[in-house]
């Protein structure tokens, strides 16, 4: 948290007197209980343009639930008061009778995965990786490589955040993927491939708001200006919630021996 400040002329980092605001009192409350923020310090890395430590208020024991109503307050020490809300998204479950149940798919190539959510108009962010094992010095080092929803080329090409209840990766991506974690290396079966696994992120109404303000029409686009996106009641800021889900995806075995691997159990 910080406060305005100016300068005497038009270069901002002319001022080097740190503006994070200290001594204000911050309440969480979710659910008709209140969480109470801690303040503490840690010392500044770069020292180029402030060289106070970096101050920084936390909390911790707190977990958010679906569809909780979240609000913030924060009291400055001059009495001030700021103040906003959000609500976490509510009702989000993958929909396993429409998604891949295996890699490589039983039909088509198509990987799909698919999701329901009580609101409309959220977005997600989400990324498949594959999960394998590598024998290193006489032991199995996990390791993880995300897989494109597509080559072009030899570009791969990740999703950005999308507004869909769904996503489709192309199989020969992941094949592609399957083949370069053990290119040069002649000992396939030092390589044990575990399965593949989903993250979605799924951002609430304000943090959906905020990002989509910043999103271009296009690569070409260009913006003169900047996006003023504020839900805080008395400053400028943007407080928001967001809720992570996982899903294992499992891959089917003769798929992996097929590259030379084994099966990590």
């Amino acid at each position: 948290m910080s406060k305005f400040y100016d300068v005497p002329g038009s270069n901002p980092y002319q001022n080097t007197i740190d503006p994070a605001v200290t001594g204000a009192i911050i309440n969480l409350t979710q659910a008709n209980q209140q969480y109470v923020f801690k303040d503490s310090t840690i010392a500044r890395q770069d020292t180029s343009r402030y060289k106070t430590p970096v101050n920084f208020y936390y909390l911790k024991d707190f977990s958010l639930e679906q569809g909780r109503q979240i609000t913030i307050e924060a009291v400055l020490p001059n009495g001030k008061i700021l103040s906003a809300e959000t609500n976490a998204p509510n009702d989000f479950r993958f929909d396993n009778a429409a998604q891949t149940r295996i890699i490589p798919p039983e039909i088509g190539d198509d990987i799909m995965i698919q999701w329901l959510v009580g609101e409309e108009g959220l977005m997600f962010d989400a990324k498949l990786e594959l999960v394998y094992y590598k024998t290193e010095n006489g032991s199995d080092v996990r390791h993880t490589m995300e897989i494109p929803l597509e080559f072009n080329g030899d570009t791969p090409v990740y999703p950005l955040p999308i507004f869909e209840t769904g996503i489709v990766y192309n199989l020969p991506s992941f094949t592609r993927i399957m083949q370069e974690i053990s290119k040069n290396d002649a000992n396939k079966a030092d390589y044990k491939i575990a399965d593949a696994f989903f993250t979605i992120v799924v951002y609430d109404k304000n943090l959906t708001g905020y990002f989509a303000a910043l999103t271009f029409i296009d690569e070409l686009s260009i913006r003169i200006d900047e996006i003023d996106f504020t839900n805080i009641v008395g400053g400028f800021g943007v407080f928001g919630s967001y809720l992570v889900y996982y899903k294992e995806i499992s891959l089917d075995p003769g798929y992996i021996t097929s590259f030379g691997y084994r099966v990590k159990n």
